[in-house]
């Protein structure tokens, strides 16, 4: 009779009803558990992103801001055009904080900032000389009543040559390591690896398997 299969038939396809019901909960399940823990990598990351710029901050730019400024507030108070009287606030850093900033610069410093620094130095260190030169000149001149040295030469490529220089790469520094620390982008967690691709092929896989069984 066409009644006794009906039951049968019914039964089979609450089954099947409830079985594509299962999978399909299990696979949200699944890819709701795949967006919590690929928010929480990128929540990592970019707390791991922040803990680096703050170190290197710390460690490197922040004294770099410091002795290059001070070094900055010095060249432009050193051998006055006109004396006013004022005395000298700043010094020249000491050769083994140079040192040391050389090395937490290469240590922490983004390319673009140890470039700069390179360049900041090397005008730093004609600054020294020439201010050297000029001290010898005036002693020389106190000795003997000549400088023995072209002093007016010096002093001009002091004040129109190196003075502007260092203030122009402080700017210039200054404006990097902020855009080193500002502006460059935090890592990117949005793009899986290659294994982590191939673990979600290989279940995608084993999920379109066990359908195609079931059915």
């Amino acid at each position: 009779m066409a009644w006794e299969w009906i039951a049968p038939a019914a039964t089979g396809a609450a089954a099947i009803a409830g079985i594509g019901a299962t999978y399909f909960t299990g696979r949200e399940a699944r890819k709701h558990a795949e967006q919590v823990a690929q928010q929480a990598a990128a929540n990592a990351a970019q707390m791991a992103y922040e803990a680096r710029k703050q170190e290197r901050f710390n460690q490197a730019y922040r004294p770099l801001l410091k002795i290059t400024g001070d070094f900055a507030r010095w060249t432009a108070e050193i051998r006055p055009i006109f004396d006013t009287g004022e005395r000298q606030t700043a010094s020249p850093p000491d050769p083994k904080d140079q040192d040391e900033m050389w090395r937490l610069v290469a240590m922490y410093g983004s390319e673009p900032v140890r470039n700069k620094y390179a360049d900041f130095r090397a005008a730093m260190i004609e600054v020294i000389h020439a201010d050297a030169d000029l001290s010898i000149a005036d002693e020389t001149m106190r000795n003997f009543g000549e400088p023995g040295i072209d002093r007016a030469a010096i002093s001009k490529k002091l004040h129109n040559e190196l003075k502007p220089t260092v203030q122009r790469i402080r700017q210039e520094l200054e404006q990097l390591v902020a855009t080193d620390l500002d502006q460059h982008p935090a890592p990117s967690v949005t793009e899986q690896s290659p294994s982590r691709r191939f673990k979600i092929r290989r279940c995608s896989g084993r999920e379109t398997s066990t359908r195609r069984h079931q059915g």
